[in-house]
């Protein structure tokens, strides 16, 4: 009901909702679910709101993307006018274990990573 609800309101105020499911996230939190969350966010268009929708569940985060600046490695990379929503704490992002364990410099890495955004909630 509150999906639908959310849904509902979310496309009422002219915004888009990406539900990460849709992308293939696993929501059991035993499969990597950063590259179709990546996806996700990737189909926002920067230059209107859009909700990445996260359903109850757990998502893992478990893997870095190396950039040529180790300070700019990240996992996930975000754009303008993102808006990140779950189902309160029935919604749950988890970093995979070990993840940082690593003396290189891939194991550096932003949670969330980003130049100059704007309008990110």
């Amino acid at each position: 009901m509150l999906v639908v609800f959310c849904l509902v309101f979310s496309i009422a105020k002219g915004q888009k909702m990406l539900n990460v499911t849709t992308f293939g996230a696993d929501s059991t939190g035993k499969r990597d679910a950063t590259t179709p969350i990546q996806r996700a966010i990737e189909n926002a268009n920067p230059k209107e709101k859009t909700i990445i929708f996260f359903p109850k569940g757990t998502y893992m985060l478990g893997s870095v993307t190396p950039t040529r600046n180790y300070l700019e490695n990240y996992i996930l990379r975000l754009h303008d006018n993102l808006e990140f929503r779950g189902e309160g704490d029935k919604s749950v992002l988890r970093i995979r274990d070990h993840l940082f364990d690593n003396d290189d410099t891939a194991s550096n890495a932003h949670l969330f990573y980003g130049r100059e955004n704007a309008n990110i909630r």
